[in-house]
């Protein structure tokens, strides 16, 4: 989907429209006469609805919902980790960060791994030293649990813009994470 800016003969006006093709009927009214040509793509790819009017189909409007859900959650999940809890302490949670501490966690009872292990926060201002394997597993299970509930609460917010049967139902539905 891609918003459109066009213009409006009838009321001398410029409007944005995101839609799934070249809007054809102003936002403003239906009888209203478009300027022929008018139509211009000022942002591609929609992700997200910004309050510009929509003309788009139910399929095409839960699409942009679970986008910009998907995106939420990513943000979530880019927010990293606490370990130990109300410590203050906060860990990545990007790609490269979850197969450095499951790999870690994988290995963390062969007897080659030597404790402390370091592990950086993620901003870098400061580290965590993970004293033994247990605490190593706690470590895991943290991050492995905060990832889950994001992606969990994700998912409940998606199957209510899936159970939604028309336009004003999905636009009540709000990612308030």
């Amino acid at each position: 989907m891609d918003k459109y800016k066009i213009y409006c003969e009838s009321e001398g006006l410029w409007h944005e429209v995101i839609a799934s093709a070249t809007p054809t009927v102003c936002p403003a009214d239906s009888g209203h006469i478009l300027r022929i040509g008018s139509a211009v793509i000022i942002a591609a790819d929609v992700h997200e609805l910004d309050g510009s009017y929509t003309e788009l189909s139910l399929e095409d409007l839960k699409c942009l919902r679970y986008r910009a859900i998907d995106n939420r959650t990513g943000e979530l999940v880019g927010l990293g980790f606490e370990f130990p809890p109300t410590s203050g302490l906060r860990f990545s949670l990007s790609q490269n960060a979850q197969i450095n501490i499951s790999a870690l966690h994988q290995s963390k009872d062969d007897p080659a791994l030597t404790y402390p292990i370091t592990y950086n926060t993620i901003d870098d201002l400061g580290s965590y030293l993970v004293p033994n394997a247990a605490t190593l597993h706690n470590m895991y299970l943290t991050a492995l649990a905060t990832k889950k509930t994001h992606i969990d609460s994700g998912t409940a917010l998606k199957n209510e813009v899936r159970d939604a049967v028309n336009a004003e139902e999905v636009n009540l539905i709000i990612d308030n994470r």
